[in-house]
């Protein structure tokens, strides 16, 4: 399970640390999609790369996830201030035929932009507050 990753840094967002992440789904019509979601996950390393190699991002390991079944458009709002890490995963079901686009803000601003075009695709996004 390879999963890019975004690691946030202080400085990044004027404000200091973030308070709220926001999921936005949306698409041209209604479209079912599973989402997973986590703030309890592990980083693990490469064990090792050869000389010269760039190391690849770390994976990320669930402790604990919510999954749910949700109809685009759909929104979510996520607490950072007690954790200021957060994974999200789309899954498109077999009855997937619309394009879904997801969008993930921090406090108001945009960290990415990502879509779901086919069943069986998946797309990740990975936040960890670096200080």
């Amino acid at each position: 399970l390879g999963i890019p990753l975004i690691l946030g840094a202080c400085g990044i967002l004027d404000s200091g640390d973030p308070e709220q992440l926001v999921v936005d789904l949306t698409s041209e019509e209604t479209q079912e999609v599973q989402v997973v979601t986590s703030m309890s996950f592990n980083l693990v390393e490469a064990d090792s790369v050869g000389e010269g190699e760039t190391p690849p991002p770390p994976e990320v390991e669930l402790v604990n996830a919510d999954t749910q079944t949700v109809f685009s458009p759909w929104r979510q709002s996520y607490d950072l201030t007690q954790d200021p890490r957060f994974f999200v995963q789309l899954i498109a079901p077999d009855s997937f035929d619309v394009l879904v686009s997801m969008n993930v803000t921090i406090d108001g601003d945009l960290l990415a932009t990502k879509s779901l075009g086919a069943p069986g695709d998946s797309v990740d996004f990975v936040y960890v507050l670096v200080r």
